[in-house]
């Protein structure tokens, strides 16, 4: 584990927004808590959050919530970009951002 993680840090920046999604979404799953690659993944997303789509926002989301890592910035900056992007999201997306308390919560219910 530890080799994956150096080899992600040292690639993060050549991450494609899915990809951040993917590798958070991994890491939260084998529920391996490991807070510097998750600072370095949300540093990364911060950059690239505007061209997330559909299912990087719920799985990236998800991964933050399930870690419990400190990420109140991250998931905040995920309900705006979500906002502007509601529209253009799928029944699971929304089913998966509508369980995990984020600020766009009432939103993506309604």
């Amino acid at each position: 584990m530890h080799a994956f993680v150096s080899a992600a840090i040292a690639h993060i920046h050549e991450f494609n927004p899915q990809d951040l999604a993917n590798t958070a979404w991994a890491v939260a799953n084998i529920r391996m808590r490991d807070n510097q690659l998750m600072h370095f993944i949300s540093a990364e997303i911060r950059g690239k959050l505007t061209k997330f789509e559909g299912s990087d926002f719920s799985s990236t989301a998800w991964a933050f919530s399930t870690l419990e890592v400190d990420a109140g910035p991250l998931l905040t900056a995920i309900s705006s970009e979500v906002l502007h992007k509601l529209s253009s999201l799928g029944w699971q997306q929304l089913g998966t951002l509508a369980d995990l308390d984020l600020p766009c919560q009432s939103m993506v219910e309604s």
